[in-house]
Order: C-alpha cells, then sequence, then structure tokens
C-alpha cells in the first residue's frame, strides 16, 4: 500500500468542530486506499488524550503543541508585518512541526501530501518532488473581507490589509498543487474566476449517518426544543449565539415559556455562558457524540445562526442527518443545495416567529425534517461524496489518466 503524508492545523482527536468533522472523514476514506502519516498541532484543550480515536485510519500521528499567548500573538504580528505575510496563517507555523515535516519528506516515499486547511500549506512551500493537494474547507480570504465588518473601525484598516495577505498566498497555493477541494460549487466558481487555470473540485462536507437513529415525534421531548452544535471557538458561531440569545431566542420564550435550548459545542466563552445562565439554557461542552445524538434526536427543530464565515455548515448536515426542521440565516445555509426543510433568513423576529410555529406545530417539524433528510441522504452521507469517484479523481489528477 503506498504512503501519503496528510498535513492538518488541529488533529481532529475529538472531531468537534465542522472542519474536524471534515478531516476526519478525508482520514476514513484515504484510509482505505493508502498509508497515512498524520501531522499537526494537538487540539488545544485535549491535547493527545483521545489520539485513540484516529489509529484505525493512520500508520503514525506526530503531534505537536498549539499555544497562543498575547505575548506569542506579539511576536507572530511582528514576524508577519517584517515578511509581509498573514498573522492569521503564521499563528499556525512551528519551527518543529517544519522540521519534522522536512525529515519526513526526505526520508519517506510518499505518494502525495494533502494539506487540511490552508495554513497547512506553508509546510510545503519548498517541497516540489512530492505531489500536493489542498482541501481549501473555507475560501480564507472571503472569510477575513467578511469579518471586515463585523470588525469596530478602528480595527478595519488592519483587518483589510490581512485580508490582501491572505488572499496572495491563497490564491499562490491553488496555482501550487495538484488539485484544490472545494466544499461547494459556489467557492470553486470563485477559484476558477480569479485563476481559471488551475484544476479544482467540489468535495462536499458530509455527516456520516452511522450510529443515529431517527426518532419518531412520540419519543421527543415532552416540552418543544431548540438544538445547536457546534464550536463556540470559532468566531462565526460566538457572534451568531450572542445575536441568536439576545435578540431570537428571548421572543421564542416570551411566546412559549416552556421552550428548552441546548447548546452543544466546545470551548465556551466567558459571555455565552453569561447569556446561557440568563436564558437558563443547557450548555452541554464536549459531550459525548452518542448522548449529542440522542438530545439531537429528541429535539423538535434546530438552528444554525451564523452571519459570517466561509465553506458549508456541517451543522446543518448534522441537523439533516437526524431528520430535524432548520432555521437558518443566510450565511449559513450558503452553498448547500436548498432544501424545503429549512428555513433561511436574517430577519431576527422572522427566525423567531419561523421557530415559534415550528415549536407549535410538530407535524409541520416532522415534515421538514423529512425533507431536511432526503436531501442530506442524495447530497452529503459520508458513503456517497467519499465514495470511489473521489479516488479516480486523485488518482486520475497524480498519472494523468483514468485508472481503470
Amino acid at each position: 500500500m503506498q504512503k501519503i503524508l496528510v498535513i492538518n492545523k488541529f488533529i481532529p482527536a475529538p472531531a468537534f468542530g465542522g472542519g474536524a468533522k471534515r478531516s476526519l472523514a478525508w482520514l476514513r476514506f484515504l484510509s482505505k486506499h493508502y498509508e497515512v502519516t498524520l501531522v499537526g498541532h494537538w487540539d488545544k484543550k485535549f491535547g493527545d488524550h483521545r489520539i485513540a480515536e484516529l489509529r484505525d485510519y493512520t500508520k503514525d500521528i506526530f503531534g505537536f503543541p498549539h499555544t497562543r499567548t498575547a505575548k506569542s500573538l506579539f511576536m507572530t504580528a511582528l514576524h508577519a508585518l517584517s515578511r509581509n505575510q498573514s498573522i492569521t496563517l503564521l499563528q499556525y507555523h512551528q519551527r518543529e512541526m517544519q522540521e519534522k515535516i522536512n525529515e519526513l519528506c526526505a526520508t519517506q516515499a510518499f505518494a502525495f501530501i494533502l494539506c487540511e486547511e490552508l495554513s497547512s500549506m506553508q509546510y510545503v512551500q519548498n517541497i516540489r518532488n512530492i505531489p500536493v493537494f489542498l482541501d481549501d474547507q473555507n475560501i480564507e480570504y472571503e472569510l477575513a473581507t467578511r469579518a471586515i465588518k463585523n470588525a469596530t473601525l478602528f480595527l478595519r484598516s488592519a483587518y483589510r490589509y490581512e485580508a490582501s495577505r491572505i488572499r496572495r498566498f491563497e490564491l499562490a497555493s491553488w496555482k501550487q498543487v495538484e488539485m484544490t477541494f472545494f466544499v461547494s460549487e459556489r467557492d470553486r466558481a470563485i477559484c476558477a474566476a480569479a485563476v481559471p487555470e488551475v484544476p479544482c473540485a467540489v468535495l462536499e462536507n458530509t455527516f456520516s449517518e452511522s450510529g443515529i437513529t431517527i426518532l419518531p415525534p412520540a419519543q421527543w421531548f415532552e416540552t418543544p426544543t431548540i438544538a445547536f452544535v457546534g464550536n463556540i471557538s470559532w468566531k462565526p458561531n460566538r457572534n451568531g449565539l450572542n445575536r441568536f440569545l439576545t435578540k431570537v431566542y428571548p421572543l421564542v420564550k416570551q411566546a412559549l415559556p416552556e421552550t428548552e435550548f441546548y447548546l452543544m459545542g466546545s470551548c465556551s466563552t466567558k459571555e455565552i455562558r453569561k447569556l446561557c445562565e440568563k436564558n437558563k439554557v443547557h450548555l452541554l461542552e464536549n459531550v459525548e457524540e452518542g448522548i449529542k445524538s440522542e438530545i439531537l434526536g429528541q429535539c423538535w427543530a434546530t438552528a444554525a445562526p451564523v452571519y459570517y464565515g466561509g465553506g458549508t455548515r456541517v451543522k446543518i448536515l448534522e441537523y439533516w442527518a437526524h431528520a430535524k426542521a432548520t432555521v437558518s440565516t443566510i450565511i449559513g445555509s450558503e452553498g448547500l443545495v436548498p432544501s424545503a426543510g429549512t428555513w433561511s433568513g436574517d430577519d431576527d423576529r422572522e427566525m423567531a416567529q419561523t421557530l415559534i410555529s415550528l415549536l407549535q406545530n410538530r407535524q409541520k417539524a416532522v415534515q421538514m425534517g423529512q425533507q431536511n433528510y432526503e436531501v442530506f441522504k442524495r447530497f452529503y452521507e459520508e458513503n456517497t461524496v467519499y465514495g470511489d469517484s473521489l479516488y479516480r479523481t486523485i488518482t486520475t489528477q497524480l498519472h494523468e489518466q483514468d485508472p481503470n
């Protein structure tokens, strides 16, 4: 079996956030065809304590701690400015990890390297004898540009400068690799318009329905219940939850005081914890997958309040896999195949009213959930997306011929 090297920003153990879930799906797929060596930063909270979760999909794992302090960020900023580079990306580059990657590439025969997320491309700038693929989970410069709207006036110039540095590196990375994979046709089209000659393909975000049991309404929670799943340390999630808990959920509670809300994620902030306490929200951090799935299965509706960001939301696919009706912002559902079971809009009162309507009519919630599940099965189930067609895409790009 041929060897490959996968470089991750964070090793997906545990795989809480959407990016980590996508990385884990890649590892599950690649391990069927290749012997995988994985290099990346350890999860900031769990370190190597969950490494056993990846043993079935990897031959070797080399992890490095990632510490971010005010001092380290200041030094990174000075270094980035002196080299005209992106602070956002450079903070994930460290010398020890670079040396290990150089050593592995010099001593082992890898068929190719897969860089998960743009920041991983920093480690292959001087590697020319091994083909490189990039999984660009978000168009990072677009994400940085959208963040400008949520920045203070004082910081907007700095954000624009940062977005331009990211864009320069991202376009150069697209040109460097054998192929770039995007999460949606929308993202692929942006790449094709910017650099038409670059090979690129769409690899949808996915969610595995393994272990999920779709429950009938009789087995749902007795009281109307909403659920949110996501990595709270991701700024767009924090921003969206803040607005949802401040402007949307209080309107739902006013109309339906018995409503419950489960927020399931990781790395919550002091501000979010205070809002959860104020609104009597069930905040479940780092909850085990089985428990999370059980709670989702019993919920009446799900929410994805994300007002900026990029790519597509794995959280929505997780909701759809459980056959749950979903309310989302416009950007939250961006890039996904439209589903009649998902309401999308940015007006707070309309979002609240839609949730109230769903929580008052379980039959409507069931119908919308089933519509979401049908779209999920057709386009996003993991075994469908990560199948023989993806393997052929990779091998054809490597060998410039149909592998069959």
